[in-house]
């Protein structure tokens, strides 16, 4: 995922559901994320909020399926 100044991380292994708090600042307030299911499959899904308004969200389901939500987070 991208936060504050277009970084980016990784978190790996995490139980669910995950949840991230990030502080966007600088001139770009873009922000992406990518999740990606197991072996064992099943749906999933990513959602990317400022506040109450969704930015952006996608689902998928199987095995290793993906999803990737991406926008513009500032006002």
């Amino acid at each position: 995922y991208t936060g504050d100044n277009m970084n980016s991380a990784q978190d790996t292994g995490v139980p669910l559901p995950w949840i991230r708090d990030v502080k966007i600042s600088g001139l770009l307030k873009f922000v992406s994320l990518t999740a990606s299911n197991g072996a064992e499959g099943g749906t999933i899904t990513c959602k990317i909020t400022r506040g109450v308004t969704v930015i952006s969200t996608q689902t998928a389901n199987g095995p290793y399926a993906s999803v990737s939500c991406s926008g513009n987070a500032g006002k």
